[in-house]
């Protein structure tokens, strides 16, 4: 299942996020961002990129922390090391027009 729309407005690929209902980032999202950057590799028609989300009031909540969980349980690490673990962490602010 894509996550992702893409439309483009002559020189710019708008780019939607549309993973209902919190658009919450996964590691898949993030294969498929990858893959629209690589496809743009070399293409001179493309001149600006907008990553923005639908609705068009949601753009990414924050990331899945279910798939967080996941990959530290399936890692092996304990949940106490977890807590201990001084991991940055990056957000994304948006403002409402």
């Amino acid at each position: 299942m894509t996550m992702l729309e893409t439309e483009r407005r002559g020189r710019v690929l708008v780019v939607r996020i549309d993973r209902p209902p919190h658009n919450f980032m996964t590691a898949e999202m993030v294969r498929e961002l990858e893959r629209v950057v690589h496809s743009l590799d070399g293409d001179r028609s493309v001149g600006a990129v907008v990553i923005t989300g639908k609705p068009d009031d949601l753009y990414v909540t924050h990331y899945d922390v279910g798939e967080i969980l996941h990959s530290v349980q399936r890692a092996g690490i304990s949940d106490s090391t977890a807590r201990r673990a001084r991991i940055p962490a990056v957000s994304v602010a948006s403002s409402k027009r």
